[in-house]
């Protein structure tokens, strides 16, 4: 049977007001305190069994890497957590998906997104996969000028008005929304941490 878990910055305004990945997963986990608030809940999953096949780790991201408060995590830190037994929490086949702004851009991204499959997906091998462009979370004001700009071209948005944009803003808050031309890189890995195929769409 088919579960995921959600993994977000809980220190992130935006993100933490509930996303529909938070929503649709079998367990959300909210994080604070940094890095040591992340490799907590981590060893907490690892401590109570729980096991997914699939993972959406939220949080605000840049080159190769991710961020929880402010606190970096980049393939250097994957590296440290590798042998920590994370592995345990994916021990089938796996797709882990990191949403955070241009966490797969340049060599760097590639590196984020190897070191961090042989941390998670040591055991069953699967897919991890994140974006070389930036995102909008749903509900800052660079969205939201949009969607004031929006309406006011838009005939339909105008009449439906205030109704329109409830039904869009919840079904949008907390998440991290990339434009539909950005591009995708993944790695595709096998047991034991060994990458088979990197690729990119």
């Amino acid at each position: 049977m088919s579960r995921l878990v959600n993994i977000y910055d809980a220190d992130d305004h935006f993100l933490s007001r509930g996303s529909d990945e938070a929503r649709a997963a079998d367990l959300a986990v909210p994080v604070s305190g940094g890095v040591k608030g992340f490799t907590g809940a981590l060893d907490k999953l690892v401590t109570e069994g729980r096991t997914f096949d699939r993972a959406v780790i939220s949080t605000h991201g840049n080159e190769g890497l991710i961020a929880f408060n402010h606190e970096h995590i980049t393939a250097s830190t994957w590296r440290r957590l590798a042998g920590r037994g994370y592995d345990r929490i994916f021990p089938g086949y796996a797709r882990i998906y990191f949403p955070g702004c241009n966490v797969a851009e340049s060599e760097a991204g590639w590196a984020f997104l190897e070191e961090a499959a042989k941390v998670f997906l040591y055991r069953g091998g699967g897919d991890v996969f994140a974006h070389t462009t930036k995102g909008l979370a749903v509900g800052s004001w660079p969205m939201r000028a949009m969607a004031v700009l929006y309406n006011q071209v838009n005939p339909v948005r105008r009449v439906l008005g205030i109704a329109a944009d409830v039904a869009v803003w919840a079904g949008l808050k907390g998440k991290i929304v990339h434009p539909p031309w950005t591009t995708v890189r993944g790695c595709l890995v096998m047991p034991g941490g060994i990458v088979w195929r990197r690729y990119e769409n």
